[in-house]
């Protein structure tokens, strides 16, 4: 169901786009135009004949190339969409002002702010470009972004306690080096005694290559232990395989299960549901044990769902990444009709609970982010006076 929805809108996209770039550049030009729709469709369907014609991971470059072009025939729809809301309005507005007897200048004006598919395809281009060259440099600005958590369950010895949290890693074949070392250089940066990942761990099969790089994340130092939560890229990779992963890399993975870190502070992490339908079994409701009155309870779940479950068993915090913050604009404003809690805030509940969603420190899909900076998070937690 996923692909099909997902290959039927990008072919709309492209059906669209096309459109715009005929009337534009082609529309003298026949077979131009045809080979412009051809190709427009090769870029579309190459996962599936990657994946059909060859051997599954053989040419990831391959399925690169298509999610680069998903962003940019996105971002060129969208510009094409805008200018025809654009034309749309101007047109209501001269048939509003000519039944209104407005004068006929005014009618003229409105027509001269017409956009014409030309300038509009080079407005769209040209926007397209700027942000290809914009993605591509804000994936590689990850942050070390610093969030305070106040509760007067922390004692005043562990006041200023440390917690680095990785999120949306999507190791896979290929991966991109640099966000590994821009990670593990903010994490040694910030000295946590525990480190968390919030899911998405693994993104495809495991390589020599990528377990070079699980062993560099065991160097990286959290006195109080590694931990992680399965998210639903892990579940597609094979729950396993992504078991092993974290394991390589020195990570505990929580699955229905808590941990005391300290005598002050329980960690309790959940599978996300994927991991559940890949079972073909349905999730479970979400039964978290009840926090003591002298802890603080942090649940790291990959999707933020259902924070008054930790609220009501008193958890002091909620830890969960997934979203992106969107990724890539304007993707940012779609994720907020799925989830209300934007990325890189803490929100605060009833009964003390705190979430915080963390905009994740990779990438999937596309290379690019823009309007969604990645971030490793440093969550300090402080004593409530």
């Amino acid at each position: 169901m996923f692909f099909l929805i997902y290959f039927s809108t990008v072919v709309v996209f492209c059906i669209y786009s096309w459109w715009h770039l005929h009337l534009a550049f082609c529309c003298r030009h026949g077979l131009g135009s045809l080979c412009l729709a051809l190709g427009m469709l090769l870029l579309t369907f190459l996962p599936m004949i990657n994946r059909t014609l060859f051997r599954r991971g053989q040419f990831p470059a391959l399925e690169l190339i298509a999610w680069i072009w998903l962003a940019l025939i996105f971002w060129f729809a969208f510009t094409q969409l805008t200018g025809d809301a654009w034309n749309l309005a101007l047109w209501l507005t001269r048939k509003a002002a000519k039944f209104g007897k407005a004068s006929e200048s005014v009618g003229i004006r409105l027509q001269g702010l017409r956009l014409s598919a030309f300038v509009s395809a080079v407005i769209g281009l040209s926007l397209v470009s700027f942000a290809t060259l914009w993605g591509m440099l804000e994936v590689r600005q990850i942050r070390l972004k610093t969030v305070e958590v106040f509760s007067d369950k922390v004692p005043a010895s562990a006041d200023g306690y440390r917690i680095a949290v990785l999120s949306d890693l999507h190791f896979h074949y290929g991966f991109q080096h640099f966000i590994l070392h821009k990670a593990m250089e903010h994490i040694r940066q910030a000295e946590p005694q525990l480190l968390l990942s919030a899911g998405d761990f693994l993104d495809g099969a495991i390589s020599p290559e990528i377990e070079a790089l699980f062993q560099q994340l065991t160097e990286v130092p959290a006195p109080d232990g590694k931990y992680g939560v399965l998210g639903n890229h892990d579940s597609y990779s094979g729950a396993d395989d992504s078991m092993e992963a974290h394991s390589q890399a020195g990570f505990q993975v929580l699955r229905q299960q808590g941990v005391e870190i300290k005598p002050w502070l329980w960690l309790y992490g959940v599978d996300d549901p994927a991991v559940w339908q890949r079972q073909g079994r349905h999730e479970p409701p979400l039964n978290l044990p009840l926090v003591p009155e002298a802890q603080f309870g942090i649940l790291l779940e990959h999707q933020p769902r259902r924070p008054e479950v930790p609220d009501r068993q008193n958890y002091g915090l909620m830890i969960s990444g997934h979203t992106h913050g969107g990724q890539i604009f304007p993707f940012n404003l779609l994720v907020q009709l799925i989830y209300p809690w934007k990325a890189g805030k803490l929100y605060a509940f009833q009964r003390g609970l705190q979430l915080y969603v963390s905009p994740g420190t990779g990438f999937w899909g596309p290379p690019f982010r823009f309007l969604a900076r990645p971030e490793v998070t440093l969550i300090i937690l402080r004593r409530k006076a």
